[in-house]
C-alpha cells in the first residue's frame, strides 16, 4: 500500500489504526517541543488531515529474500544491513539462510512493536551472536516505534571502501537541471516525478541541521514552472480561481497560478488545513482538507468548490 500523502508510511501490512497513531504520535510531539507552525489548524482538522494522508493505493510488487538477492549479486559481506521497511522487519530477517548469517556484521532496524515483535528480534539476534542496543523512537512516543542497533562483538572495519580499491576509476559528471528532469523522467513511474527541478547551490537549513522549508519555498518562488500541471482548464479570469489563488500564494509565500498544484509547490498537511480553514470562515462551512487532497490542482480544486456550492445551495 502506498501512501501518497505519507510515503513514509507506505508499507506492505497495512493498518489504518497504527498509522493513523503513529501521525497523531508525531504531530503531538512537534506541538509539544514548539516545531509545528499552525498547531490549531491540526487540532481543528486532525481527523481530515489523517485521512487525507492515508489513503492509499495498492500496487502488486514483487517481494525477493535477502539471501537471494545476496546470490544473486555476490555480496560476500555485508558490513551494515540497513531495515527501514514499515513492519515487515520480520519478514526480511526470515528471508536470510542460516549459511548468510555469519556474513552480517552491523543491524540497524526500524522495529514496530507489535505483539513483543521487538523482544522476539532481539533474542534472534542474541542466538546469531550479536550484542543489541534498542532505543524508543522520541518523534512518536506511544507509537510502539524503536530502533534496534546489532553489532557482532569485535567487528571492525578498514574504512577503504571497496570501490576505492578496485582500481575502477568513477567518472563525476554536474548534470544541469534539464538533463537531470530527463534522467529521473526515463526511470521512475509517471506517479514517482517531480513536476519540475531545480538547481541549489546547497541546501538551506534550520539551526538545528533539518532542511529549512520556508528557505526552499522562496528560491523556489522564482521558478515560474515549479509545480505547475499541464492538464487542467486555466481560467486565470475566473474571480473564484483568483481569489483562491491568492490565498494559495499567501499562505504558500510564493505566486500561485492556473494550473498550480498545491503539494508540488510546497503545501504541507497543515498549509492545507489552514487554506481549509480560511474558506470555510469565508463561505464553505462544510469544506473537508480532503477536497484539497483529492483536486491539488488549483482549477480543479475551485472547481470543486464551485460544485460544493451548488450540492448545498438551498
Amino acid at each position: 500500500t502506498w501512501y501518497p500523502g505519507a510515503t513514509g508510511l507506505s508499507t506492505l501490512h497495512p493498518d489504518a489504526v497504527a498509522e493513523a497513531a503513529t501521525l497523531h504520535a508525531i504531530a503531538r510531539r512537534e506541538i509539544d517541543t514548539g516545531a509545528l507552525e499552525d498547531a490549531e489548524a491540526w487540532r481543528e482538522q486532525a481527523a481530515d488531515i489523517i485521512e487525507g494522508k492515508l489513503r492509499g493505493h495498492l500496487f502488486p510488487c514483487r517481494v525477493l529474500r535477502l539471501s537471494d538477492v545476496l546470490d544473486t549479486a555476490g555480496v560476500s559481506d555485508v558490513d551494515l544491513l540497513k531495515i527501514d521497511v514499515q513492519k515487515a522487519e520480520a519478514d526480511v530477517l526470515s528471508g536470510i539462510d542460516e549459511r548468510h548469517w555469519p556474513r552480517i556484521h552491523q543491524i540497524v532496524a526500524e522495529v514496530h512493536d507489535i505483539d513483543g515483535r521487538l523482544a522476539d528480534l532481539v533474542r534472534q539476534l542474541h542466538t546469531r551472536g550479536f550484542h543489541t542496543v534498542t532505543e524508543a523512537d522520541p518523534m512518536s512516543q506511544g507509537a510502539g516505534l524503536h530502533y534496534l542497533y546489532a553489532r557482532r562483538p569485535g567487528y571492525a572495519r578498514s574504512p577503504a571502501s571497496p570501490a576505492a580499491s578496485s582500481g575502477t576509476a568513477c567518472e563525476t559528471v554536474l548534470l544541469d537541471e534539464r538533463n537531470l528532469f530527463a534522467w529521473v523522467d526515463s526511470r521512475l513511474p509517471h506517479s514517482h516525478r517531480p513536476a519540475a527541478v531545480t538547481g541549489l547551490a546547497r541546501m538551506p537549513r534550520t539551526p538545528s541541521g533539518k532542511p529549512d522549508r520556508r528557505a526552499v519555498a522562496r528560491l523556489l518562488a522564482a521558478s515560474p514552472v515549479s509545480g505547475q500541471s499541464p492538464a487542467g482548464h486555466h481560467d486565470a479570469d475566473d474571480p473564484q480561481v483568483q481569489a483562491v489563488a491568492a490565498l494559495w500564494s499567501e499562505i504558500l509565500g510564493r505566486p500561485v497560478a492556473p494550473g498550480q498544484h498545491f503539494f508540488r509547490s510546497g503545501g504541507t498537511s497543515l498549509s492545507a488545513a489552514r487554506v481549509v480553514g480560511r474558506l470555510r470562515r469565508s463561505g464553505h462551512p462544510q469544506l473537508s482538507v480532503r477536497a484539497l487532497f483529492d483536486h491539488p490542482v488549483l482549477d480543479a480544486f475551485c472547481a470543486a468548490l464551485t460544485r460544493s456550492q451548488e450540492d448545498t445551495a438551498p
